[in-house]
């Protein structure tokens, strides 16, 4: 099932508040899809720039033009690297770094306009440059005969089908993604999910609404990771108008990002951009309650 497909799937029941969701995983992959719900929607940016962590396995043996399982194979070796082997390649991939990346002819990535991988599937030439992405580390999990499975943190835009190829390349092999998990996306874990099966049991039966909320998160659960700043209700009123707010006294460095609360109530007002001692609202967040249907 797409990101987009399930997503679809819980639309009716926060109508009319809007839904979004933080990030596409692959078509054939699985694990966490944090669903942005009402106001929250305006936040996904932030999110999508958090860190995530995959599981991912490659299969020895055979390339795919996809880089994964659904491709079609386009090499193949009887190659089958060792474990010591494998371990030594990961120790260049093992520490934070930023790296460059060539991300697959099959992706979401614009070309002229068009999505890449619409042009692959029509079989037009095209090339993509090399980008810098994040690679926090990866750790090898377990190598049984022909597959190896690894964990691995990285920033936005980062191929773990990518890190595939080049991990096969080097060791001189054949591979493809065979299984690929997001299971950590900024603090959320899998832990803190909910199957979308049993979420939509849950909202189909009125009786159990109340095991649902526990999985839910305030908007301020987005933003722990951004500086907070507390303001009185007349500055609150300035922001929730789109107008700028003087702040004297305050050492914060230019262009620093604040997460704004009204200090009477306790809510999240805006997402700020600290400029010439005024707070410049980036993301102003209204009453993000919402009710289901």
């Amino acid at each position: 099932m797409s990101s987009a497909a399930a997503i679809n799937k819980l639309k009716r029941f926060v109508k009319p508040s809007k839904i979004g969701h933080t990030g596409t995983l692959d078509p054939f992959a699985s694990g966490m899809l944090i669903a942005a719900i009402g106001e929250a929607t305006k936040l996904v940016d932030y999110v999508m720039d958090q860190e995530k962590t995959y599981g991912f396995s490659i299969k020895w043996g055979t390339s795919t033009d996809t880089l994964d399982l659904t491709g079609s194979v386009t090499q193949a070796s009887a190659v089958i690297p060792t474990l010591v082997e494998i371990t030594a390649c990961v120790e260049e991939f093992k520490h934070s770094s930023i790296i460059k990346q060539q991300p697959p002819r099959y992706s979401a990535l614009h070309i002229n306009g068009k999505r890449a991988y619409g042009m692959a599937r029509a079989g037009q030439e095209f090339s993509l440059v090399e980008r810098e992405v994040f690679l926090r580390g990866i750790k090898l999990i377990n190598h049984v005969n022909d597959t190896t499975t690894f964990e691995v943190s990285c920033g936005k835009g980062f191929y773990v089908r990518s890190l595939a190829r080049d991990i096969a390349d080097k060791l001189r092999a054949c591979g493809h993604v065979s299984y690929l998990r997001r299971i950590k996306i900024g603090k959320f874990t899998q832990f803190d999910s909910i199957k979308l099966d049993y979420l939509l049991q849950l909202v189909h039966n009125a009786r159990q609404l109340e095991v649902l909320f526990d999985f839910l998160q305030p908007v301020n659960a987005l933003l722990d990771d951004i500086l907070v700043l507390r303001i009185n209700e007349q500055e609150v009123k300035a922001l929730r108008q789109g107008r700028r707010v003087q702040i004297k006294n305050l050492n914060y460095r230019e262009g620093q990002r604040l997460v704004v609360y009204d200090i009477t109530g306790g809510e999240v007002v805006a997402v700020c951009i600290f400029k010439d001692s005024e707070l410049i609202p980036k993301r102003v967040i209204n009453d993000y309650r919402f009710k289901l249907k």
